[in-house]
């Protein structure tokens, strides 16, 4: 489990939401933190899909399942849906 990395990459999107809010306050906007903040907040979701995996494959009928994982996603409820079934096929969907 990535807890550390986990708690890390929280902590850092944090500081950088609230620089960001700054910013903002001061009529700016640095497009460049807020990709990397979203990019680092997807990086969280990812090592949780990958716990989740690790998790799934102690199962022995589960073993099967990829060895990259990455947090399932989509624009419409059914696109996300499709994606827990490509990635994460024994998560229940509902």
């Amino acid at each position: 489990m990535k807890n550390d990395d986990i708690r890390h990459l929280l902590e850092h999107s944090e500081a950088e939401i609230q620089s960001i809010g700054k910013s903002i306050n001061e009529g700016e906007v640095n497009k460049i933190s807020v990709k990397n903040t979203l990019e680092n907040l997807r990086s969280v979701l990812d090592y949780l899909a990958k716990d989740i995996l690790i998790k799934l494959k102690s199962n022995p009928k589960n073993r099967t399942l990829p060895e990259k994982i990455y947090f399932p996603y989509g624009q419409k409820e059914n696109h996300f849906k499709n994606s827990i079934s490509r990635n994460l096929p024994p998560l229940n969907a509902r």
